[in-house]
């Protein structure tokens, strides 16, 4: 199946594809690169060189031809408002230097990055993760859970919660 080429750093995506579809897709080597190959054969345009290539590219400004969302802030009033407001969310949140009786698992398994977070009842941090999830979220989620049962043997986590693209990745083991 021609889908699965745009997920060649995504196992868990691609088998989960081929298993909701009921197919055999194949992800052949390099193929990160093929839709950039068929622009760069297609055929579309016109010779051009070099030299007025980089002209027009150092004499435009991208900011007038292309479309962007309005700034999170008009001015920095807002800013400071935005800014107090989460202050005050936060007040009285430590990160805690080992876990409650009972603690709380949250995992954003996004489509860059994976954050972790273990929480006990009053919002109280302990190891908070972030990390680049170079294609494979399960196995970061995996030694960060390791490494928390290593130090803490008695964990215990009374609930979790996973979003983000990694929501749906379920464990094939069972």
């Amino acid at each position: 199946m021609c889908w699965l080429i745009m997920l060649p750093f995504l196992p868990e995506l691609r088998r989960t594809f081929n298993e909701v579809l009921g197919v055999d897709g194949v992800c052949p080597e390099n193929a990160l690169y093929y839709v950039a190959y068929g622009a760069a054969i297609s055929g579309v345009g016109s010779e051009q060189p070099v030299r007025e290539l980089l002209e027009r590219i150092e004499a435009t400004d991208t900011r007038d031809s292309y479309h962007s969302t309005r700034p999170l802030f008009q001015n920095e009033e807002e800013y400071r408002v935005f800014s107090e407001r989460h202050r005050m969310a936060s007040e009285g949140i430590a990160e805690r230097t080992g876990p409650a009786e009972r603690m709380y698992l949250g995992i954003d398994a996004g489509s860059t990055t994976v954050k972790a977070v273990l929480s006990d009842a009053e919002g109280n941090l302990l190891r908070p993760f972030y990390a680049p999830n170079r294609g494979n979220p399960v196995e970061l989620i995996r030694q960060y859970l390791l490494s928390l049962y290593r130090e803490f043997p008695d964990l215990v986590i009374a609930g979790s919660a996973v979003t983000g693209y990694g929501e749906q990745i379920k464990d094939q083991s069972s």
